[in-house]
């Protein structure tokens, strides 16, 4: 359970780097190079909450998740806090970004978040597949963050390097968490119907 932390912990690491890039470079190229985050986990096989619900296939898998999510949540607040202070030119981007959070109603929340899941487990499934084909990634991650998804990991830091706290956020992220999830089972799901939590 200690190593399973400290690899959430050095995901959630890899995925602020990835948010660091974006907000100081931004549009297509700050997209694109989001996606070093995302390649590095994959390249490590490091646990990362988007990129392994869409592959629970066992109670054990399923309770093995929030450990996942509170790793990821502890590198990604602790690179967003420095970041805040030390690299201060994102701050207004990141606030930006949860401004946009926090004054959206659920049905939003809820489908931007699901859809960010799907793309997620899709392009994990490519490098899981194919002996860790990682150029579905380079189009995957671009799209979720110009279509403006909502990624429970990135927005961590987003959270943090702003340092904007407020009530919002304690329910918005919750919802942010479950679509992602709902996102990252959907072809699972709907598709091949595949039996899940198997004990």
């Amino acid at each position: 359970m200690g190593e399973l932390f400290r690899k959430s912990v050095f995901a959630g690491m890899l995925i602020s780097l990835g948010c660091l890039v974006n907000l100081k470079v931004g549009g297509y190229v700050g997209a694109v190079l989001f996606a070093f985050g995302l390649m590095s986990i994959v390249y490590y096989g490091l646990p990362l909450y988007t990129g392994r619900a869409g592959f629970c296939t066992t109670v054990k898998d399923l309770k093995s998740l929030p450990l996942i999510l509170f790793g990821n949540v502890v590198g990604t607040l602790l690179l967003g806090g420095l970041s805040h202070f030390l690299i201060p030119e994102v701050v207004i981007p990141a606030s930006d970004i949860v401004a946009s959070r926090v004054c959206s109603p659920v049905p939003r929340a809820v489908f931007l978040s699901f859809l960010c899941g799907f793309v997620m487990t899709t392009v994990v499934m490519f490098a899981r597949r194919d002996d860790q084909k990682m150029l579905p990634l380079l189009f995957g991650i671009p799209l979720f963050i110009l279509s403006g998804f909502w990624h429970s990991i990135a927005d961590v830091f987003y959270y943090s390097a702003s340092l904007q706290i407020s009530i919002e956020i304690l329910w918005i992220y919750p919802l942010t968490v479950i679509g992602n999830f709902l996102g990252c089972i959907a072809y699972n799901l709907l598709v091949s119907k595949r039996l899940y939590f198997q004990s």
